[in-house]
């Protein structure tokens, strides 16, 4: 059996290197190969609402309620791996459809929304939300400061060394969440709080206790890759390659819910235009592997 290689840049083979992307299967019917399946130690959770991360899985990726009747349905993956948007655009016909659910590819942990206004929308009346230049289905906030989604409380993590890792559409309005998660009670200035994703001025910094520990320069507005460290010898941020550290001996956390567009589970902090295709957390330090998975994620939004 071929080995699963951790950098796209190591496979010659166009086709092979989709495959490494997600793109689908190759000619041939040779196995679905994920995005993350190379990445899978110490995976806390991932999701996408625009394809599917990992070979394992084989569930929706999303849950959508259209605007026409209130009616819900899950929302599955093409043969490529890619979000059904057919069906999604069938389901929602001339109407919006609002995502209700991200169903998590790993670890059980879905980000579920029920109240309505709260609900990012991935059709606009008839027409797929998207982003980057290859138009990748996204959950896009339309409504500032309403838009949020989290998971269930489950059992407390703790320990320092987190890793996470998203791509979203960041626009020029500074100051709102990104993806992150939270202690019991929610909020992102207690002392075991970890917001690691939060849009500022100049681009996005890595976030812990009340104030920034580490940040790098994006020009907004635009798509970003990106991840955030948080370990006990400081927090690290990176965008494409590029990275920026801080001398901050990060808390032991004790987090009990994961964050979309929002600080903790009941209170958004977004901006309008905001938009998010996917993410992934690791329980541990997964820092040498981003480079790589950053690259194959630039590529695949465009």
């Amino acid at each position: 059996m071929t080995p699963l290689l951790r950098s796209p840049s190591q496979l010659v083979n166009p086709l092979a290197r989709q495959r490494f992307m997600g793109f689908g299967t190759a000619p041939g019917g040779a196995a679905f190969v994920g995005a993350l399946d190379a990445l899978t130690a110490n995976l806390d959770v991932a999701w996408s609402v625009s394809r599917r991360l990992l070979a394992s899985y084989s569930g929706s990726l999303i849950r959508v309620r259209r605007s026409s009747d209130n009616t819900e349905m899950d929302i599955g993956f093409t043969s490529l791996g890619l979000l059904d948007t057919s069906a999604l655009l069938t389901f929602a016909g001339a109407g919006s459809a609002f995502v209700t659910k991200i169903y998590a590819q790993t670890g059980a942990k879905d980000f579920v929304q029920s109240t309505a206004a709260a609900q990012p929308r991935i059709v606009n009346a008839g027409a797929l939300e998207t982003m980057g230049t290859n138009s990748r289905a996204a959950a896009c906030v339309y409504t500032a400061n309403t838009h949020r989604m989290a998971t269930a409380s489950f059992a407390a993590m703790t320990g320092t060394s987190l890793t996470l890792n998203a791509v979203c559409y960041l626009p020029s309005t500074s100051g709102w969440r990104l993806v992150g998660s939270c202690p019991a009670g929610g909020n992102d200035s207690s002392t075991d709080g970890w917001l690691p994703a939060y849009a500022t001025g100049s681009g996005i910094a890595s976030y812990e206790g009340g104030s920034n520990k580490a940040s790098v320069t994006v020009t907004t507005p635009a798509l970003a890759a990106y991840s955030s460290r948080a370990l006990s010898s400081g927090h690290k941020i990176q965008v494409s390659g590029s990275s920026n550290s801080s001398a901050f001996t990060g808390s032991a956390k004790n987090l009990t819910n994961h964050l979309l567009f929002c600080f903790n589970p009941s209170s958004g902090l977004a901006v309008v235009g905001a938009k998010f295709g996917e993410a992934a957390i690791w329980t541990a330090d997964n820092d040498a592997n981003m480079a790589a998975l950053i690259a194959a994620q630039t590529t695949f939004y465009g």
